[in-house]
């Protein structure tokens, strides 16, 4: 049987913090830089986002909906 005080010790906890995307940061750069296919990143009618259009566009766009 294990001793829970030597479990305790060997158990390790990882946490990732994610940071906000720029918002001059492009379509294209995000999803290059993130390992997403092309086409991941949508317009809110649902057509893909043109791989120039900038995070902050994005974001005003959906703010108003």
């Amino acid at each position: 049987m294990l001793n829970s005080h030597l479990l305790a010790s060997t158990v390790k906890v990882v946490i990732f913090l994610v940071r906000k995307v720029r918002s001059d940061c492009t379509v294209g750069t995000f999803e290059k830089t993130r390992g997403l296919p092309p086409g991941t990143v949508r317009n809110p009618d649902g057509r893909d986002a043109r791989s120039d259009k900038k995070i902050g566009t994005i974001r005003k766009e959906n703010e108003d909906k």
